[in-house]
């Protein structure tokens, strides 16, 4: 008898510890990392302009060759290119954290390898809800808690593999200084 392994079940035996993005069904291919001149990183948006800009909360995941590394979630009023863009901008000038720089340096050692880092995408559905008011109540349309949708991704990711992404620091109990990635964060952040 001839047994047909699906992609998703080959996937699954070479990368126990890991998920494959094929594995995941309601995100949305919204881009990929390139280098730019020097160490700057791009993000190269395939999704429209307006979908790019929604200031909805949304859960992101970010993919080595296919490999979720890490789930993000991010309302930045600039959208998905505001979130992106505090990635481009982890290895040069300040980085806001210890987790941009960190995360922007895996995109760019990944990407000076050859290899690609792609983002998948899932926007908060709105809602329309009575919510108080100084005078009583009104109804307004609020996008549902990206961090709900995120701890959820989170959840799903560790029941299929028995951990978190590689990149999810929080979440694993690690640190970022335990990675290597941080390796010229505190001369950036001092100005030297």
């Amino acid at each position: 008898m001839m047994m047909i392994m699906t992609l998703t079940n080959i996937i699954m035996k070479t990368h126990q510890t890991e998920m494959h993005i094929a594995q995941v069904s309601n995100v949305l291919h919204a881009g990929s990392f390139a280098i730019r001149k020097g160490r700057k990183l791009k993000f190269d948006a395939c999704i429209d302009i307006d979908l790019l800009k929604d200031k909805r909360g949304r859960v992101y995941l970010i993919t080595h060759n296919g490999i979720i590394k890490k789930i993000g979630g991010s309302q930045d009023k600039g959208g998905l290119k505001g979130t992106m863009e505090g990635y481009c901008r982890g290895l040069v000038g300040k980085s806001e954290s210890a987790r941009s720089y960190g995360v922007a340096k895996y995109i760019h050692d990944a990407l000076t390898a050859g290899d690609t880092i792609d983002i998948y995408c899932v926007w908060a559905e709105m809602r329309t809800e009575t919510i108080p008011s100084m005078f009583g109540s009104v109804t307004v349309d609020i996008p549902l808690d990206f961090h709900t949708i995120e701890s959820q991704f989170v959840q799903d990711y560790r029941t299929a593999t028995g951990s978190g992404p590689y990149l999810n620091m929080q979440e694993n109990g690690t640190k970022w200084a335990d990675t290597g990635l941080l390796q010229g964060y505190k001369t950036k952040q001092s100005g030297t």
